[in-house]
Parts: structure tokens; C-alpha cells; sequence
């Protein structure tokens, strides 16, 4: 068996897909504002049926990985990437005019870098789920 994925390890893997995929990104980002809002019932059921299928088979992966957390500590950590991208990814791609807003460099904090800001949230998430698994 191969060695154990180190944390850091799968919340950059995680991040650097992320950035590498930007229009899935985007959708992650505009599903529940928008794209949910213009369907019917019958296909938001099959796409959420067929997303928690996918996010159990991930969290069974990497499980067989990194056996150092649940199962049901990775469906959280897949849960929860679901949110951090939908709220970074437009936070990292700031209107022009934002943009510029932020050239001041008292206003750094609020420019964003997607897949470091990504990698960084995962990995605090993730020492979290193990921190809470000990106690």
C-alpha cells in the first residue's frame, strides 16, 4: 500500500483542479442563484441525487488514501469546497471597476487569489476535521 496523502497534499490538489477548471467554477458559483432558479423540480432532484453519489464515491477515495479521517469527515470537506468556491470565485474575479477599487494597499485583504485562498481555507478545514476526530 502506498504511503498516506498528507493534508496539505489533498488541499492543494483540491485548489490547483479548482483554478485549472474555471467554467466549472463559475457554474459551482452561479448554481444556486441562478442556474437552480430556472429549472424544474424533476432535474435539480437527478443533479443532486447524482452529486451526493459522486461526493460519497470521493470521500471513499480519498478515505482509501488518508485513512486519518472519515468517511463522513470528506463528504464534509466535499460539502464545504462546494461553498468556499462558490463564495471565492467571484471574490477573485473582482468588476474592473472593483478592481481598481482595490489598488490601494490598505485594501490588499480584499484581493483574493482563488486556488491560494482555496488550498489555505481546505487545509485549515481539514486539520479541523482531524483535530475534532481526537477530541
Amino acid at each position: 500500500m502506498s504511503e498516506p496523502v498528507r493534508l496539505e497534499e489533498i488541499a492543494e490538489a483540491v485548489a490547483r483542479t479548482a483554478a485549472a477548471r474555471p467554467l466549472l467554477g463559475h457554474l459551482t458559483s452561479i448554481m444556486p442563484s441562478i442556474i437552480e432558479h430556472n429549472v424544474s423540480l424533476e432535474s435539480v432532484c437527478d443533479f443532486k441525487t447524482g452529486s451526493l453519489y459522486l461526493m460519497q464515491d470521493c470521500a471513499r477515495f480519498l478515505h482509501s488514501r488518508t485513512p486519518s479521517l472519515s468517511i463522513p469527515a470528506y463528504e464534509e470537506l466535499i460539502h464545504r469546497t462546494i461553498v468556499m468556491i462558490t463564495g471565492l470565485l467571484p471574490l477573485s474575479h473582482p468588476s474592473s471597476v472593483a478592481l481598481e477599487a482595490l489598488e490601494p494597499p490598505e485594501l490588499a485583504p480584499f484581493r483574493y487569489n482563488f486556488e491560494r485562498e482555496l488550498a489555505r481555507g481546505l487545509l485549515l478545514l481539514l486539520r479541523g476535521l482531524s483535530q475534532e476526530r481526537k477530541v
